[in-house]
Order: structure tokens, then sequence, then C-alpha cells
């Protein structure tokens, strides 16, 4: 396998010092590079995300992604922000789970569900802004 956890491939770096390059990146970066490999992704995995997370729910292609950041991160941080077109299905089951997976969270300190309709121009609309403020 080229490139992955053979000797001598990217998978091969020391893991303290990998650890060291992985702090200096970004949370959007260290995130890409922990699809390298499974040596790449135990240790991305294994940094703290920061205090908030933010998932974007805007179209199908984002299901995975944050879903994938819900169950990894969504017990860990004391903030989440959830942006989601209501008005499509799909999105709004994996809301739901992501509810679900926040359930568990024992520091969450702040959520904040920010809805968008598609029938509206991509804005909130006036019922579901009532319903959010009951």
């Amino acid at each position: 396998m080229e490139g992955g956890e053979d000797e001598g491939g990217w998978g091969a770096l020391p893991h303290v010092p990998l650890l060291k390059v992985l702090e200096c990146l970004g949370r959007r970066d260290r995130l890409a590079a922990s699809s390298t490999c499974r040596q790449w992704r135990r240790a991305a995995l294994q940094l703290p995300l920061g205090d908030k997370l933010t998932l974007d729910i805007l179209k199908e292609t984002d299901i995975p992604k944050t879903l994938f950041l819900a169950d990894t991160f969504g017990r860990k941080v004391p903030e989440v922000i959830i942006t989601a077109v209501v008005d499509e299905g799909k999105i709004l089951g994996v809301v739901g789970r992501v509810l679900e997976v926040l359930e568990g969270n024992r520091i969450l300190r702040s959520l904040k569900v920010v809805p968008i309709s598609r029938s509206q121009g991509g804005k909130v609309s006036k019922e579901v802004m009532k319903s959010l403020s009951k």
C-alpha cells in the first residue's frame, strides 16, 4: 500500500512528532489530515477539537461529514451550533441523530439550532422561529 501504513510511508512517522505537527494545524486541516491513514486518524482524533463544534447541514452531501463530526466530537465540546435546512426530510433526520448524540454530552453548556428554509429563500421562517422560542 503506497503512502499508507507500510514501512517508509506516511503511516511510519513516529507518533509524538506527528502529534506536534498536527497541533500546528487548524481544525479543518487536522480533520483533512486524519484521512491520510489509520495512524494519522488516531493521532488527529486524540487532540482536542476546541470549545465549539459547528455543524452545517445545508445539502445531502453534508450528511456523512456531519455524522462523523457528531459521533467523534459531539460528546467532547461545551458548545454546539447546528445550522440545517428544515424542509428536507433526510436533513431533519440527521439533526435528530445529532441531538441523540448530544444527549450523552455531560459538559454541554450551549446548543444553538439555526433552521433555514429553502422555501423562504434560505431564510428562517417565522413559524419555525416561533416554535423554537416556545
